[in-house]
């Protein structure tokens, strides 16, 4: 919430001078990861992997039918619980390679937030309906943390810590009057050589959301 109320004081000023507002609500639909990487088939798991997100941003016509446009988006967050057994151990489909060792469990959490900037062409196509592309750069924070124990108690626990990463932003829409229907594709393959860290979604999420112009 401080983020949202920090970004609000900073866009402010700028809708002031003629800017268009913007505030959106959604939900994001987080890539599933390859079996293997922080769950196995065969094993008890649970990937919570859909969250709520919000945007706020300002936006302009950079020309007639093409808008530019600043946003902050917080696509949020992800969890999983699993069980399972060593890499070594695991037959890659659905149980272990022999008798099993040792079944671990393993908790994660994650969260994205970033910046993006687009251009969005539109075109009308009648009865006050207009349909729009957007696509550009979304520069983002990546925040990601595993535990594991042989119990539900931790005993080890590890840190993504990349910092700001920068991927595509890919998508569009279809608007009536002030009020936006909007599918996007954000491009979040956050790198680390930490095979001990490696986030728990896949490399794309989509994020569905209604955005209101003000």
């Amino acid at each position: 919430m401080k983020h949202f109320i920090a970004i609000i004081a900073l866009v402010l000023p700028l809708v002031a001078s003629a800017l268009d507002l913007e505030l959106s609500i959604g939900s994001t639909k987080f890539g599933k990861t390859d079996n293997g990487i922080w769950y196995q088939n065969g094993f008890d798991h649970t990937l919570d992997l859909q969250s709520p997100s919000y945007s706020i941003g300002v936006s302009d016509y950079v020309s007639p039918g093409t808008r530019w446009r600043l946003e902050y988006t917080r696509l949020g967050n992800t969890s999983t619980k699993a069980r399972g057994v060593a890499d070594a151990n695991y037959n890659g489909v659905d149980g272990c390679n022999g008798p099993c060792w040792n079944v671990n469990h393993y908790h994660t959490s994650g969260s994205v937030r970033g910046f993006s900037a687009t251009l969005a062409p539109e075109w009308n196509i009648g009865g006050g309906f207009k349909v729009f592309a957007e696509g550009g750069v979304f520069v983002y924070l990546p925040k990601f943390v595993v535990q594991a124990g042989e119990t539900e108690c931790v005993e080890w626990q590890n840190e993504y810590r990349e910092g700001w990463q920068a991927g595509l932003q890919l998508g569009g829409g279809i608007q009536k009057g002030k009020t936006q229907f909007v599918l996007t594709a954000y491009n979040i393959d956050a790198k680390t050589p930490d095979e001990n860290a490696i986030p728990n979604w896949q490399k794309w999420a989509v994020n569905a959301k209604i955005r209101q112009l003000f």
